[in-house]
């Protein structure tokens, strides 16, 4: 009875020091810390078939086996190399912690685990969460031109222009419409592009322009890739994940496939005319069928018509924020449908 008291007690102190790890991860980003939970509770679920809450010591013995299995399953599963090197990355993270803790871990073995290649995608791609993320602390974190950096973020996500054709951009490229404003650019390989942003989009961006400036963002591409070394580095966004300012790009790209489900609605956006150029684009990580047999069980796919609304709710609250974004645009849509 007692030992099993012990052991009890010395399993509680595994889970605790895994939370203050995760607690870690989140002290700049809560959505870098759930990211950081969700990737190492569905390694032990998947490898160890246990829940964070009931790991031991022997669960957190770890081979170099164990995460080639792990990352098997993944690739079987159909996620994104670069989305499988960022959860063996937080695998490997969890491990040094609790190693620097005095916890018996082994961490030598990563140095042999290959990372996988990802040709097809030479830029890792950013969620829209941490797009927005990586905005406010560039609002909050640069030294210089925090605002213009701030809105030279957003600006990305929103038209999916690529870097060197938004510092192009002048005041006399916005053409107020009716419903929007459009954005004239041009793009590479000197291809004209026409992308429509919100009045109120529009509106906030003026706050940015000076007297006599003709450019919209008048700073240096150099200065932004420089800001996104750092914005990556308080993000705790490993090397593995290939981030450049690119991938805000991309974020902007999958966001409208995920809106429309239609290839050719995020072809226009990114403004390609090869259907393949898009899909390599396209980060479909963590949707799916990969739900499903992660959890492995059938999905009540009414189950959100059974629950509380504060069930819902808290669900909601706990999507990414391109979930909730979706969610936003189709309750928009609903509520111009049927005014009160």
């Amino acid at each position: 009875m007692n030992t099993q008291k012990v052991v009890q007690l010395y399993d509680n102190k595994l889970y605790d020091d895994i939370m203050i790890f995760l607690n870690e991860m989140g002290v700049e980003s809560d959505h870098t810390r759930k990211a950081y939970e969700t990737d190492i509770r569905q390694f032990f679920k998947l490898i160890k078939g246990k829940e964070l809450e009931h790991l031991t010591l022997e669960d957190v013995q770890l081979r170099k086996n164990d995460v080639e299995k792990f990352k098997q399953i993944l690739l079987d599963n159909g996620l994104a190399r670069s989305t499988i090197n960022r959860k063996i990355s937080a695998i490997r993270s969890l491990l040094e912690n609790l190693k620097a803790n005095e916890w018996d871990v082994k961490t030598a073995f990563f140095k042999n685990i290959k990372w996988l290649k990802t040709q097809d995608n030479k830029y890792g791609v950013l969620d829209v969460h941490e797009v927005w993320e990586m905005a406010r602390l560039a609002r909050e974190k640069e030294r210089e031109y925090k605002e213009v950096k701030y809105y030279f973020i957003l600006f990305a996500l929103d038209t999916c222009l690529r870097k060197q054709a938004i510092l192009k951009l002048k005041w006399s490229d916005f053409e107020e419409v009716e419903d929007g404003v459009i954005v004239h650019a041009i793009d590479k390989g000197n291809k004209e592009f026409r992308q429509k942003i919100s009045k109120e989009f529009y509106n906030e961006l003026l706050s940015i322009k000076k007297d006599g400036e003709v450019r919209v963002f008048p700073i240096s591409s150099d200065s932004i890739d420089n800001m996104v070394c750092r914005l990556k580095k308080l993000m705790n966004i490993p090397e593995e994940r290939n981030i450049a300012f690119h991938s805000i790009r991309k974020a902007g790209v999958t966001f409208q496939y995920r809106i429309t489900g239609d290839l050719t609605q995020a072809m226009k956006a990114a403004g390609h005319s090869n259907p393949i150029v898009t899909m390599r684009y396209l980060d479909l990580r963590d949707y799916g069928v990969t739900g499903a047999v992660s959890f492995g069980n059938k999905i009540d796919e009414e189950l959100y018509k059974k629950v509380t609304h504060e069930e819902l709710i808290k669900a909601i609250e706990n999507c990414p924020k391109d979930i909730q974004l979706i969610l936003n645009i189709k309750l928009n849509e609903i509520s111009s449908e049927n005014p009160q």
